[in-house]
């Protein structure tokens, strides 16, 4: 059953090393999807979905996300409109 971080930090159930674990597995994810040129605008712990069972970090809701563009310009970011 997956439970929104957010939750999770409200019911005082998460430790500090739950803080380390979930820090490095949204460090890794970030890192991915940075990686593959997409930028994640709405990251915040009730867009964080956390596996009970096995600890696992989900990153949701991409609707304010942004693709690096092909441009030569350096940082400048186009809208995404759809990811499948």
């Amino acid at each position: 059953m997956d439970v929104e971080l957010r939750s999770l930090i409200a019911s005082g159930q998460v430790t500090v090393s739950h803080c380390r674990l979930f820090s490095c597995q949204l460090l890794l994810a970030l890192r991915f999807a940075h990686g593959s040129g997409i930028i994640h605008c709405g990251l915040k712990p009730s867009n964080v979905l956390v596996n009970c069972q096995d600890l696992v970090l989900k990153l949701t809701d991409f609707q304010f996300t942004h693709l690096q563009s092909q441009d030569p310009e350096p940082g400048k970011l186009s809208p995404v409109t759809a990811l499948i």
